[in-house]
């Protein structure tokens, strides 16, 4: 009798325990909805304005031919970067020290003062509000 007790308190724990996990993933909001961007000093629509390799001697400017690309970042967590080949769509939430971007466009972005900045692969690519 006692190791039947044991066993059916054992199926009921388990059971709570699943269903506390269900209701724990179904009831989350996602992430552009959970945080409010309202205030966000990334708000709004910025263009890059140089480009520098590992190698700092090889830094570019807006002059050469790096083609303007623009990024904008949405209150609702979503944005889109718009190059002279095509526009990609994301959705961007506010990190330590900058935000970071999901969807089409994989980046972070760290907080450069005035502008934001960049890295893919060895390449920092630099931003300013427009």
């Amino acid at each position: 009798r006692i190791q039947m007790k044991k066993f059916i308190s054992f199926l009921l724990c388990a059971a709570l325990l699943v269903s506390c996990l269900a209701l724990t993933a179904c009831g989350g909001k996602k992430k552009s909805e959970s945080a409010d961007l309202t205030g966000s000093k990334y708000l709004g629509t910025w263009k890059t304005t140089g480009i520098a390799f590992m190698d700092e001697s090889e830094a570019l400017d807006e002059s050469n031919e790096l083609g303007e690309v623009t990024l904008t970042l949405l209150e609702d967590g979503t944005g889109h970067m718009d190059s002279a080949e095509e526009v990609s769509h994301f959705t961007w939430e506010e990190v330590d020290g900058g935000f970071k971007t999901s969807g089409d466009v994989k980046m972070t972005f760290k907080d450069e003062g005035e502008g934001i900045k960049a890295n893919i692969i060895g390449v920092d690519l630099y931003f300013e509000k427009q």
